[in-house]
């Protein structure tokens, strides 16, 4: 991987970036990995939204198990919400929850309480009709989303996603409660908030959108199983339920890949605003994971993300 290689030494030398973690595999087979800057092979990384493919299995397991429907009105679940909004309105950014309002009126006391989160949620008001369009919707849906899974599963959600998710495929170091050791290995980055992983969030509410921590080896794990069509975790119907366009580009917690992309057709994954970035290419079988922190150049429309993308396909 001559060209990832080259580009990071670049980012580095310029000041870009002060560290990264990169990983690509195919079919399993580990191609490429390294670490450079500030960060090394026990460094955690704040995922921010690249927690929202982790929540989306954790609700995809309890539909496996037939113990909800993606066609359930959310209102089945928490009160006081429209009938015609489903989970899979959630799931696939078509909720309509307008994330302006939502951003300008939330208090901090909403921030550090999940119950008082979903009743905050209930009153912010609709940019259109659930499933009738695609907009991005950073926290309140996924919020939405753990609520769902705690009310069905019957335990808080870090608890379930501990239980089903981590454990059974070895993320060690991914949690929404991270010990005090793994405080001390989370990646340095300008201006956090004591106590919270994402913004002024703290880890009182395991927040689906953007609260969880995770280390380069745990979510290659999380990609691997995502790629062998769910492993031991999710169903191949799940798998392609979550891997499917609804309204373009989302499918469930991911993007999926259209025509004329640097990524091939069909290929899916998500970035966070702090810069992490990850896809899987179903087609050529490619893994391919990019970790940093920063308050530079995050999110889907990072230099970084979009450098990562060419430089690994001109290596192939």
């Amino acid at each position: 991987m001559i060209a990832v290689e080259k580009r990071i030494k670049e980012d580095l030398a310029s000041g870009h970036i002060q560290g990264a973690s990169v990983h690509v595999s195919q079919w399993g087979k580990t191609l490429y990995e390294a670490h450079f800057g500030n960060v090394t092979e026990n460094t955690l990384f704040r995922l921010a939204s690249m927690t929202k493919p982790v929540t989306a299995v954790a609700v995809l397991i309890l539909a496996d198990r037939k113990r909800l429907s993606l066609k359930d009105p959310v209102i089945k679940y928490l009160p006081g919400f429209p009938m015609d909004l489903q989970i899979l309105h959630l799931l696939s950014h078509t909720s309509g929850l307008s994330q302006s309002y939502y951003a300008e009126h939330i208090t901090d006391e909403y921030r550090a309480d999940p119950n008082l989160l979903v009743d905050y949620i209930a009153s912010v008001p609709f940019d259109y009709d659930p499933g009738t369009c695609a907009q991005y919707s950073p926290l309140a849906a996924f919020a939405l989303l753990t609520a769902i899974v705690e009310k069905v599963s019957g335990v808080d959600f870090a608890t379930f996603a501990e239980r089903e998710i981590f454990i059974p495929l070895g993320m060690t170091d991914t949690t929404f409660l991270p010990t005090r050791e793994q405080w001390a290995r989370l990646a340095p980055m300008d201006d956090t908030v004591p106590g919270c992983i994402f913004e002024s969030y703290p880890v009182t509410n395991p927040l689906g959108g953007a609260g969880l921590v995770s280390s380069l080896a745990d979510y290659v794990k999380f990609s691997q199983m995502l790629l062998h069509n769910g492993g031991n975790i999710l169903s191949p119907e799940a798998v392609k339920t979550m891997t499917t366009v609804h309204l373009p580009p989302f499918g469930c917690g991911v993007r999926v890949v259209g025509e004329n992309n640097r990524l091939p057709k069909g290929s899916y994954g998500w970035s966070g605003a702090y810069g992490t970035h990850f896809w899987v290419d179903p087609t050529n079988g490619i893994v391919a994971i990019y970790m940093k922190n920063s308050r530079k150049d995050g999110g889907s429309g990072a230099v970084t993300a979009a450098h990562f993308e060419e430089d690994v396909y001109a290596s192939l």
